[in-house]
């Protein structure tokens, strides 16, 4: 079944976090100066080995044939193009687990410093208390080397994967720890060194993996949740989606699409993305400038860069009016599954057309379109 796939709302989401996590398991070798293109490590789990790897060009064909070939997310192709217009400050590493020397599980990493001053808003505006002053105070010189096992960029299962032949939930778990352990104690990659890890997302399906993490020391972190509506049988088009909306909703959906009168919506091609490329980035800044927080400021060319390797996988539509750039929207094709991404759209003329609403109606449209 099609689903269409939104970043916020309805569908909880966890991470799990472990703060100075120990370093437990071993490294084959000490680690030189010189950069090389793999590191294997040796796990404390039995028969369970783990190569770690700097760069998606140099992940061997193990990669391909362990991840899932319908997660565009852990593909070779998205994972160098996210790699090549990454975040200001990410640094990324890609694991290959091996049982018996037969390749059985894959992970994605990142590693970003936390900054409070730079992460989180509003902690410049004045306490109501001396109690949220100190808050205030201490969140702002807070600063923190995280490895982040999974993406910031998305929401959802798209961290790591396990063959279930050769690992339960628990095992997974277990492995993927001692890896982490490892890569944050600074002794398995060169610049790879976190006093924090967090493991991310998970939803109440995945509650054998995360119980087993909480066993390891790590602790829950609620997220914002996901918004994900999958499309019924019945729903052939999107005016029957419409028409199972109590009276209420429908009447405020066509008020919105009213003042949309007017406007231009057109797929943006690779050309026009690039021509474009600072208007969106502005755009995407102006909504993201809005969040309590925020911890990847996108690279000034992502969406271009995206859309040249994902190609029609990745799709972007401009909102104009007279020839104005109003807002945007983007979206991924995964599987059965349209992804939104990224949007932005001019705070002063969101109100006026509805912008916001809009964009999440026209996805549900393209969901339907697919």
């Amino acid at each position: 079944m099609k689903s269409c796939l939104f970043t916020a709302i309805s569908q909880p989401l966890i991470g799990f976090i472990a703060v100075n996590h120990p370093c437990v398991g071993r490294w084959d070798a000490p680690v030189s100066a010189e950069e090389k293109k793999f590191y294997p490590l040796a796990l404390p789990q039995k028969d369970w080995t783990c190569v770690m790897y700097r760069s998606g060009a140099d992940l061997p064909v193990e990669w391909d044939t362990t991840a899932p070939a319908n997660d565009l997310f852990l593909s070779r192709t998205y994972l160098q193009a996210l790699e090549e217009y990454a975040p200001r400050g990410m640094k990324v590493a890609y694991a290959i687990f091996y049982y018996q020397n037969n390749p059985a599980g894959v992970a994605c990493c990142q590693l970003l410093t936390f900054n409070g001053a730079e992460h989180l808003q509003g902690l410049a505006s004045p306490g109501k208390n001396i109690a949220q002053w100190l808050k205030q105070r201490v969140a702002a010189s807070t600063n923190i080397p995280m490895l982040i096992c999974g993406n910031m960029l998305l929401t959802g299962d798209h961290a790591f994967y396990f063959n279930p032949e050769y690992a339960d939930a628990p095992t997974s778990a277990r492995v993927l720890e001692s890896a982490a352990a490892i890569l944050c104690s600074g002794n398995a990659i060169p610049g790879f060194e976190a006093s924090a890890a967090l493991v991310k997302d998970f939803e109440a399906h995945h509650a054998p993996f995360t119980e087993q993490l909480r066993e390891e020391g790590f602790h829950e972190v609620p997220f914002q949740p996901n918004m994900r509506l999958k499309l019924r049988p019945e729903w052939q088009k999107f005016d029957d989606y419409l028409e199972a909306m109590s009276s209420k909703y429908r009447i405020r959906a066509r008020r919105a699409f009213r003042k949309l009168d007017g406007v231009e919506r057109r797929e943006l091609n690779l050309d026009a993305i690039l021509e474009l490329d600072e208007q969106l980035h502005t755009l995407y800044r102006s909504v993201a400038s809005h969040a309590d927080f925020n911890m990847v400021l996108l690279h000034p060319r992502y969406f271009s860069g995206l859309k040249a390797a994902l190609k029609d996988r990745f799709r972007i539509w401009g909102y104009f009016l007279n020839g104005e750039l109003l807002g945007f929207n983007s979206a991924m094709y995964n599987g059965q599954e349209l992804e939104a991404h990224f949007l932005g759209f001019q705070d002063a003329r969101n109100a006026d057309f509805q912008l916001y609403l809009n964009m999440l109606y026209d996805m549900v449209r393209e969901a339907f379109a697919t």
